[in-house]
This record gives structure tokens, sequence and C-alpha cells, in this order.
């Protein structure tokens, strides 16, 4: 097995390994506002449409493949808008957690562990859908921004 298997196979653990200690220093920050000023209702109101878009696409994308993802090759739904809409919803779910708890140290984790995803895990991910479904993913690929 290789490096990048094995980042893919502990992916979750890798993001809680980065996210986990930015959310224990976050609780030792100052917010960027106020509390009760504009400032701090904006970011709270910004907080909440994030986190309710992020979970409507999570839900939306987790329905949609039902099951499918290692014997069909999805493309509709929110798989025709981009090819990995559950790792954006992840991402937008996260960030809304900065949002409200108004953290640059979350945000910073948030930031991190998309670059490790984007990086490292999707092309892993990306390789293997490759080697399942040939040509047919490669289309889709060319067709289908990665994330937005």
């Amino acid at each position: 097995m290789t490096t990048r298997e094995r980042v893919f196979e502990r992916r979750g653990w890798i993001s809680a390994a980065i996210l986990l200690p930015a959310i224990v220093l976050a609780s030792f920050s100052r917010p960027w506002t106020s509390e009760g000023g504009w400032a701090d209702t904006g970011a709270d109101f910004l907080a909440w449409l994030v986190l309710g878009g992020g979970i409507f696409l999570r839900l939306w994308a987790t329905l949609y493949i039902g099951g499918r993802k290692s014997t069909s090759l999805v493309t509709g739904g929110p798989y025709a808008m981009c090819r990995h809409p559950l790792y954006v919803a992840s991402f937008l779910i996260v960030v809304s957690l900065a949002f409200y708890l108004q953290s640059l140290t979350i945000l910073a984790g948030a930031v991190v562990v998309g670059i490790v995803y984007a990086a490292i895990i999707v092309p892993s991910e990306e390789r293997h859908a490759a080697a399942c479904f040939g040509d047919a993913y490669r289309e889709y690929g060319r067709s289908t921004p990665r994330f937005l």
C-alpha cells in the first residue's frame, strides 16, 4: 500500500488531527467582533447561511449517491455541479463553525484540511475512480469541475 493510499484511508483521522487542536485553541481565543454588534449579527447570519447550504448539499449528495458509489458512475444531481459535493459540503460546515465562533484558528484549520484534501486525497480518489470507470470517468472529469 502506497503512502497516498494510506493517507486516503485515514482521511477522517487526518482531518480530526488538524481540526480538533484548532477548535481547542479557538476556545482560548477572542472572537473577532464584540458581542451584540452589527458585525457579530452579520457573522452569525453568515454562519447559519453557510451551515444551511452545507447541510443541504451534504444531504442531497448523500441521498443522491445512495449506495451506488462503487457500482456505478454517478454524474447527475449535485454530482453534475462538481465532482466532490460531499467534500465541498463538509468544508462549508466547518467554515460555518469558524464564522459562528468567529475564530480565525478554526478557519485556518479548515483551509489546511481543504489543502490536504485538494492536494492528496481527492487526486487519489480520482485515480481510483478512473481505474474503476475508465473513459467515462475521464470524460466526466473533463466536463465537471472538481469543486466549484
